[in-house]
């Protein structure tokens, strides 16, 4: 995550809570003030940002089985050039394969908003009806659909019930 701590008027309401307690439990990881340099089958680098956002030239390597690509509305497109995905328009509208939502790249595949391109002007694809995404790529992935995907009960955390009241 680029900034030192999540910003409360970005981050939807309804999330952060959940976000901040799966982060605090450590169930999620999280690596602020860094941005990815490099991913690999087995790990992500990261370069640590100073206080003002800036690089450091200071890398850390984050150990990874998958890797989320999470850029939010407005993308910066560099990672999916040096990837190799070809983009589409004035949008920069990565081309993908919407029945597996696998890229030009073979292997490499996209989910949520990333699909829509650097920039959405009428908002279509968000975190909450993107779920589905994820089920293609598990199909490919796996030979098979997900038992459970995007649902409240899907979610299995390993928490006191007094953590989960208290979000």
């Amino acid at each position: 995550y680029r900034r030192a701590e999540f910003d409360e008027r970005i981050v939807k309401h309804w999330i952060l809570p959940d976000l901040q307690t799966q982060i605090e439990l450590g169930t999620i990881g999280f690596l602020p003030r860094t941005v990815p340099v490099e991913i690999t089958p087995d790990q992500v680098t990261l370069e640590l940002l100073d206080d003002e956002g800036a690089p450091t030239s200071e890398l850390v390597q984050a150990p990874a089985d998958f890797v989320l690509l999470l850029t939010g509305y407005r993308h910066d497109m560099t990672l999916y050039e040096r990837a190799g995905i070809e983009l589409e328009g004035p949008k920069r509208v990565p081309c993908y394969d919407p029945a597996t939502m696998e890229t030009n790249v073979p292997g490499l595949y996209l989910a949520g908003t990333a699909a829509a391109g650097e920039r959405q002007e009428r908002y279509t694809l968000f975190v909450e009806n993107s779920h589905i995404h994820v089920g293609r790529i598990v199909q490919v992935l796996t030979g098979r659909w997900p038992d459970k995907l995007g649902t409240i009960p899907a979610r299995r955390y390993d928490l006191p019930t007094e953590a989960i009241q208290a979000n």
